[in-house]
């Protein structure tokens, strides 16, 4: 629950709220280099920046319930620039040594470059990506079908079945690729309907070194479902922080002088709708809430983080929905700010995992594996 948090977070909630409305909210809708450089800057000094960043690369590290109380309230602020307030975290570089850590680790928390996440294969494909070892080097094929910021990034890490010039298996592992590699090719840029961009990416005979491996390997599944669950719990807490956007917005809207002459909050219709969205919201909220407890604890908690990531993703898709039904007409304009949200939380329903998908996993992590609680 977002109740009885320690006094040190409760602490760093209070210094985000300051940090917003002094640093972002001055700032408005500006979402240039401008002004990211300046949030970025001040965010650095003081202390967010460094708490998605390891210890060992000068970062402070947050606790996965910090992180979810700092995600929610920068996303119920609802301002652009707030998505420049943590650093660049390690993701799947996290602990890497030698040349991962020199080339690729190190400037990406610098923000010198900039990776992608290779997962997902189109259904097309003959046969997920994989790579042949031999000799110290990785000659790599396949697809990758949704690389998110793909077509500027530095480079992708891609998740890659290895096998020997046999065809024995080896095992699945993540993969450094340089994006501009010898048969890496950009098949298809295009967008999606909260604007972000993607590409899907052909491997013909790229050659790697057996050094860009990331950890050991048939290390890759799991060091993939791992950034995963860290992403999820971001996402949830980004929807949770909407809903909580949304719920104040229509509040005022629905206080509001009207031309009915009451406010449209009178009604009693209206009034079980809005409160249908309350009790979503505090649901969703008090789910986040003890998962990132859970992730703190050590336990496994990829069943949680999966159920976590659909619940809260569909009960933000709701509650905007049926904020803009509350609004009226003119939330569906464009430039209205339930518009820009109606778009953007549509497609957490598929970040990291499509809403069945994970609801086939969960089933499968209790059936099969007798992981997760309730």
């Amino acid at each position: 629950m977002p109740e009885n948090l320690p006094e040190e977070i409760l602490r760093v909630r209070e210094s985000a709220e300051q940090f917003i409305d002094q640093t972002i909210r001055p700032l408005g809708d500006a979402d240039d280099a401008k002004a990211a450089s300046q949030v970025r800057e001040a965010s650095k000094e003081a202390g967010f920046f460094f708490k998605t960043q390891p210890v060992e690369s000068g970062g402070h590290p947050a606790s996965a319930l910090e992180l979810t109380v700092l995600r929610e309230l920068f996303a119920h602020a609802n301002l652009p620039l707030t998505r420049h307030v943590f650093g660049p975290g390690p993701g799947v570089l996290h602990a890497v040594e030698g040349k991962l850590k020199d080339e690729y680790l190190a400037p990406v928390l610098a923000g010198e470059k900039r990776g992608a996440f290779g997962f997902t294969e189109p259904d097309s494909a003959p046969r997920p990506t994989w790579a042949v070892l031999n000799n110290g080097r990785l000659t790599i094929h396949g697809q990758k079908s949704y690389v998110t910021g793909g077509a500027t990034a530095d480079f992708v890490s891609a998740l890659v079945n290895v096998e020997d010039p046999e065809g024995a298996k080896l095992g699945t592992a993540m993969i450094v690729i340089d994006r501009l590699s010898d048969g890496l090719s950009i098949e298809r840029e295009f967008s999606s309907l909260d604007g972000s961009s993607h590409v899907a990416m052909r491997f013909d005979n790229v050659i790697v070194a057996e050094d860009h491996i990331i950890g050991k390997l048939g290390e890759g599944l799991p060091r993939a479902l791992t950034n995963i669950g860290n992403v999820r719990m971001m996402v949830s807490a980004q929807a949770t922080g909407m809903c909580l956007w949304v719920l104040d917005y229509i509040e005022g809207h629905l206080k509001a002088p009207h031309r009915s002459g009451s406010p449209l909050g009178d009604r009693e219709g209206v009034r079980l709708r809005y409160a249908d969205m309350r009790m979503a919201t505090f649901a969703a909220r008090s789910m986040l809430y003890r998962t990132a407890r859970l992730v703190d604890s050590g336990e496994n908690s990829v069943n949680e983080t999966a159920m976590t990531k659909v619940f809260t993703s569909e009960t933000a898709g709701n509650v905007v929905d049926m904020g803009v039904q509350l609004f009226g007409g003119q939330a569906l304009v464009d430039g209205h700010p339930l518009a820009k949200l109606y778009r953007e939380v549509r497609a957490l329903r598929f970040v990291e995992g499509a809403s069945d998908l994970l609801r086939l996993n969960v089933a499968k992590g209790r059936l099969e594996l007798g992981k997760g609680s309730v």
